[in-house]
Parts: C-alpha cells; structure tokens; sequence
C-alpha cells in the first residue's frame, strides 16, 4: 500500500511489516482519517500474530496537536493491535520521548529505536521465541 504520507510493504524474507511514515504532511482531517483506515485495510491482509511490525516515523514530520493525537486513539488499536511485536524507530530524542508517551496512552506495547538494524534484530528475536 502506498500513499502521499504512508508506505507499507513486508520485510523481504522476513516475517516483519514496515509501515513507514512519508515526509508529506496531512493538511486536512479528512486526508488524515483516510491514511489511518487505508494503513488499516492493508494491514489488515497480514496474520498480525505471525508478523513484526516495524514502523518508521524518522521522515514524518513530528505531530502532538489535539486533532492528530485525536486521531491516532482512535486508530491505535486497530492500527497496531495484535501484532507478534511492534518495533518504532524516531530520529530524534523529543520522538523517542512522544512515541513512549503515546504507547502508554493507547496501551500498546512498543519498543523504540533509533537504529533501524536494532530494530530489525529486535523483531527478528522476538518472532523466533516459541509463542
């Protein structure tokens, strides 16, 4: 799936979806709502329980208004749930600070990178493990 903000695509020979965060920024609500339920379709054809999922925030411009942070609660859930393991790598210190302030808020349980190799490798142990 690709959009003007998202692009989503497996890990090749890996069990791992990246979701990755464009630099295009939303502009409007309604463009805003429509990435969400789009990401959500398309990650939707995927066996979340099977998969990591490694979402890449480091080119999206950084957001913490009312109407976005509105949003994403209500997508959270159903953007991420049930994933084997969610990995989310930022590029800056502030990012690492926001994206752990959101986890808590929609109680997904996240780790947070900022080397995507780690990341990688973090989700790479996981989906090893006996479930």
């Amino acid at each position: 799936m690709q959009s003007p903000f998202v692009v989503i695509s497996r890990v090749p020979g890996l069990r791992i979806i990246l979701f990755k965060r464009l630099s295009s920024i939303v502009n409007d609500v309604e463009s805003m709502h429509k990435t969400f339920r789009d990401s959500i379709a398309a990650l939707d054809t995927v066996d979340r329980g099977q998969h990591g999922l490694l979402v890449d925030l480091r080119d999206g411009p950084m957001r913490n208004d009312p109407q976005f942070e509105g949003a994403f609660m209500t997508y959270a859930q159903r953007l991420y749930g049930e994933f084997a393991g969610i990995a989310v790598l930022a590029k800056t210190s502030v990012g690492k600070l926001q994206l752990s302030r959101f986890a808590k808020m929609v109680n997904i349980d996240m780790t947070v990178f900022d080397d995507e190799g780690e990341a990688i490798h973090f989700l790479t142990e996981l989906l090893s493990k006996p479930r």
